[in-house]
């Protein structure tokens, strides 16, 4: 479980995320800047894959497994992620604006 919560105030603003929103993307920022995502390319673009049962064992805060679908289904509907190949044990995602995160 982490710990520790932060909030980015500007994707917020440039978003308008709400707090759980916001905790959710700023978590798969920080995992993929920590180089443990598996990468996955499609259609010359990189993706990350991630399972949502690890996400939810790190941010109990989300609550459930649906709650999480929809946070998710927003950030991609706020333009802030992309997610490819959903399926029901892994998400294939890439986030908004990647490269300003190196």
């Amino acid at each position: 479980m982490k710990q520790f919560l932060t909030a980015n105030q500007g994707d917020i603003e440039e978003y308008g995320l709400t707090c759980k929103e916001d905790i959710v993307l700023d978590y798969l920022k920080a995992f993929v800047r920590s180089g443990r995502m598996y990468k996955v390319e499609i259609d010359d673009e990189v993706f990350y894959e991630i399972s949502y049962r690890k996400i939810l064992e790190d941010l109990p805060i989300v609550g459930s497994r649906r709650s999480l679908a929809y946070v998710l289904r927003s950030l991609e509907d706020k333009g802030a992620l992309r997610r490819a190949t959903p399926s029901k044990q892994m998400m294939v995602f890439q986030i908004d604006n990647y490269t300003a995160l190196n």
